[in-house]
């Protein structure tokens, strides 16, 4: 109902720009979109998967109406298949409509941004990357591992964006819930971001999320958990029709929850890719990209014991570019595990991407 309230008050908004006459004079653009589809095959290495191969597809869309140069707008959506859970033999495998991003942004004054609403975290490379242009069909798998929810993924909540070239800071206030979940007056996240472009072939940030909980009671203490995150990514020129593009990131997330009485260690996670982009005049064939990236990750725990639950992955992918909007990808993910009674396996996929 939150969301739809919102969605309600943007739609009201553009109205209102329309009934004044600022979209006839050009001082607003309320019809601008944006996304992209895909469309997959996929082969599933591990022993006994069920199924061993299907497909899969999905699509994101967000509009992005704008009023004169200094408000914005942005409502995202996803479109993908819900996951049948084998609970019920004669459950549907429906497609559903779910919102990911629902954000207003003023343009206070030159270098100086607010934006409210539900939105992404400002904490993990990885994780704000769009899926339109990444180089593999999935993220890295750090985006998943326990814990980082708590630092990163998306929340309701404040952004101050403060920008004076090359540097960009973002020092943001959410609920700390995730994911539009009802908020507790415990549990907030403050997250900070700085990124900065020293020279034009590469980007460098660092992030911080301190996460809160609990309540000063007689049973329960107020606890707190802190985050950091580094990365960089960037693109070398090696000539007229070669350039490489490469990125890396490296998180520290430590134990999320009261750690009274007890040794916490902090969990950690490393990603590197590389993806040489190759133009070429074949046909239809404009650019060739193979990717490889390599990570590692190693979950926050308590105590004297090592879990031994870390995992690495491997992706590999070739992107075969027909044009800046349309790739097909080929690739896959070699997933190994610590814990040495689990057998690693390999997926493999073709993935069909269009952006519009």
């Amino acid at each position: 109902m939150r969301q739809l309230s919102v969605l309600l008050a943007l739609l009201a908004l553009s109205g209102t720009v329309l009934a004044t006459g600022e979209f006839s004079t050009g001082g607003a653009d309320v019809f601008t979109f944006k996304g992209y589809l895909m469309g997959r095959f996929n082969a599933y290495g591990q022993e006994d998967a069920d199924p061993d191969m299907g497909f899969d597809c999905l699509g994101s869309f967000a509009w992005l109406p704008s009023v004169g140069e200094w408000l914005d707008g942005k409502a995202e959506f996803k479109l993908e298949p819900t996951k049948y859970d084998g609970s019920d033999e004669g459950q549907d495998r429906n497609i559903v409509l779910f919102l990911e991003d629902l954000t207003l942004t003023a343009a206070v004054t030159d270098g100086f941004s607010v934006m409210a609403g539900q939105f992404n975290r400002p904490f993990g490379y990885n994780n704000f990357r769009s899926g339109s242009s990444m180089f593999f069909a999935d993220k890295a798998i750090m985006t998943g591992m326990s814990g980082f929810g708590s630092y990163g993924k998306r929340d309701i909540g404040i952004d101050l964006g403060l920008e004076f070239a090359p540097v960009r800071i973002d020092l943001a206030l959410q609920n700390g819930a995730g994911d539009n979940r009802p908020e507790n007056d415990s549990n907030k996240q403050f997250t900070a971001r700085i990124q900065a472009e020293p020279v034009e072939w590469v980007t460098l940030g660092a992030a911080i999320g301190v996460h809160g909980g609990g309540a000063d009671t007689d049973t329960t203490s107020t606890w707190s958990s802190t985050g950091m995150d580094f990365y960089a990514f960037g693109a070398i020129p090696m000539g007229e029709a070669t350039e490489v593009e490469f990125e890396g990131e490296y998180m520290s997330l430590g134990f999320v929850g009261d750690t009274e009485d007890l040794e916490a260690t902090d969990g950690t996670a490393m990603s590197f890719a590389v993806a040489p982009c190759f133009t070429v005049e074949a046909g239809a064939l404009t650019g060739i990209q193979p990717a490889l990236r390599y990570e590692t990750t190693s979950p926050a725990y308590t105590g004297d014991t090592d879990p031994e639950n870390d995992v690495d992955a491997l992706d590999f992918c070739v992107n075969l570019h027909t044009g800046s909007r349309n790739t097909i990808q080929i690739g896959g993910r070699n997933t190994s595990f610590e814990n040495e009674e689990i057998d690693g396996y390999t997926n493999l996929y073709v993935n069909w991407r269009l952006k519009f």
